[in-house]
């Protein structure tokens, strides 16, 4: 971190930047501000910034107009990055969401109004290039896993503080959840859930859950 000359985090969360301080008041780390700020606006200067990383956001975009939001933030990130500074965005790409998370096999409801939302990874590439990105680069990282630990747990889905830490779950409406719920509750108790987990957990492996897009500014 020493190398870093200061890091910028962005929310628009109250709350989240709150959490964020206390957090970074308790690290070792003092080269740290922390601003509110709505996307696709970045409250910094204009070629103010060497890097600019955005963490599982995209998706929360209105997707309408060709992903309109998502473009007018490329376009704030070219603004706001020095020349040769790189641009990262992490989400999830199409496949990853269908194939590589086991408890989505019971509500694909959800996973279809979720794929809605997330612009595909070719959209995202194309976006950058238009907006005059080069040296565009995907890195996936299969060992990384969206939910951390937790995702193991194959009792995770019949807690609802489980269930949090995906907002998939979300998507369902009241009767949507309890079906999914009934249909949890049938695979298990057949005992095959095991099956089941390592069926995705093969595909999870090759593919990976998340996605790493990045370009440079020239």
């Amino acid at each position: 971190m020493k190398s870093v000359g200061e890091i910028v985090a962005l929310d628009g969360n109250e709350a989240m930047l709150r959490e964020a301080e206390g957090k970074l008041s308790a690290s070792p780390f003092d080269n740290f501000e922390l601003n509110r700020c709505t996307l696709p606006g970045l409250a910094v200067g204009d070629e103010s910034v060497d890097g600019i990383m955005i963490n599982q956001v995209i998706h929360h975009f209105d997707p309408e107009d060709d992903y309109k939001v998502l473009r007018a933030l490329i376009g704030e990130a070219s603004r706001a990055l020095g020349a040769g500074g790189h641009f990262v965005i992490n989400t999830c790409g199409h496949t990853q969401l269908r194939e590589a998370y086991w408890y989505a096999s019971f509500m694909p409801l959800a996973v279809e109004r979720v794929l809605r939302r997330y612009p595909p990874v070719e959209c995202i590439m194309t976006a950058l290039n238009q907006a005059g990105f080069c040296d565009l680069r995907q890195v996936v990282p299969v060992e990384e896993l969206f939910f951390g630990e937790a995702y193991f747990d194959l009792d995770g889905p019949g807690k609802a503080e489980w269930r949090a830490g995906d907002s998939l779950w979300a998507l369902l409406s009241e009767a949507e959840l309890s079906d999914a719920m009934a249909d949890y509750d049938r695979v298990r108790k057949a005992g095959q859930l095991p099956e089941l987990f390592e069926r995705y957990e093969t595909v999870r492996k090759q593919i990976g859950q998340t996605v790493f897009i990045s370009g440079r500014k020239q």
